[in-house]
């Protein structure tokens, strides 16, 4: 478990970092998406996907309850997660991507000191 909240600690600190290097939107605008771009918009999606989150929650939470070795289980959970964190650390370090829509005001911030960076990231990992 130390090593998931040492990683989501990581994550958030990268998160702060990628940032400030965000593409200018008017150079670089969102990247086109053959699917999305065929598929008129389907307004109550976004509501099914987080309906069907929760539900996968319910059922692990279940599985957990009755299950002989649940602290196996999060063990191993914990351990899955904080390696999907990691792989996410890496992958959005390395690849600057624009941003993904021009429905997100995303723009980099004044350069900061590190102690800002620090408090920026602390708040994001709360």
């Amino acid at each position: 478990m130390g090593y998931f909240f040492a990683v989501t600690a990581l994550t958030s600190m990268i998160m702060v970092v990628v940032h400030d290097r965000v593409p200018s939107m008017e150079t670089y605008p969102p990247l086109p998406d053959i699917f999305l771009d065929n598929v008129p918009h389907i307004p109550w999606a976004f509501a099914m996907c987080e309906l069907a989150g929760v539900l996968l929650f319910v059922i692990w939470v279940g599985i957990l309850v009755f299950h002989r070795h649940r602290f196996i289980l999060l063990r191993r959970q914990f351990s899955l997660f904080g390696s999907v964190f990691l792989l996410r650390c890496v992958t959005m370090l390395i690849t600057s991507l624009s941003v993904p829509g021009k429905h997100l005001e995303c723009r980099g911030r004044q350069p900061g000191d590190a102690w800002q960076k620090l408090q920026q990231a602390f708040q994001i990992w709360q």
